[in-house]
């Protein structure tokens, strides 16, 4: 007689009051897809890495922009505007990148977190500035010192920062040093 169920690795979550999920489908999906899976963000960090010194300091950036407080038809324009507006104020081996969130990925060659964090706020305020946003739309940054000649993981961990700096009220900007 066969006593096994359906049931083996099932991992439930309490929703609401009553109601399990079954969350096998979602842990799947999730453990597939990569934190910042656009490859244009991977693309612009490979050539960033390889024009940059591996001994050079250097950090990550997240800059985050409420999407929540602009119109959904105008959402896109909008990101592509302010993306268009930080790559004029990097310099050269500095790279800009749109990720699939809609975040801002900056890698700063030459730079550490001081430097980065003050760079960030100056960068945010002309995102403020920026006559296409409607009223003042929340902001938030992460900065992360890249550790090493891959800044992959560091981006990873400037996310990490944005996402805690997204607790805080706008314009505060986190750094995460591991």
């Amino acid at each position: 007689m066969d006593i096994t169920d359906a049931y083996e690795g099932l991992d439930l979550v309490l929703g609401e009051p009553g109601l399990i999920e079954d969350t096998r489908v979602e842990d799947a999906a999730a453990a597939q897809v990569e934190v910042n899976a656009d490859e244009a963000v991977r693309a612009a960090l490979a050539i960033f890495d390889r024009s940059r010194m591996p001994e050079d300091a250097g950090v990550t950036c997240m800059i985050r922009l409420d999407r929540a407080a602009l119109d959904p038809g105008a959402a896109s324009a909008v990101s592509r505007r302010v993306l268009d507006r930080l790559r004029q104020a990097i310099r050269a081996p500095d790279t800009c990148e749109l990720t699939d969130r809609g975040d801002f990925a900056l890698a700063l060659a030459g730079c550490d977190v001081e430097t980065a964090r003050k760079r960030t706020a100056l960068m945010m305020r002309l995102v403020e500035m920026e006559p296409i946003l409607p009223g003042k739309v929340p902001l938030w940054a992460g900065i992360a010192p890249i550790g090493g000649p891959d800044s992959t993981a560091s981006l990873r961990t400037a996310e990490l920062a944005c996402d805690l700096a997204a607790f805080q009220p706008s314009g505060h900007v986190e750094v995460i040093e591991l």
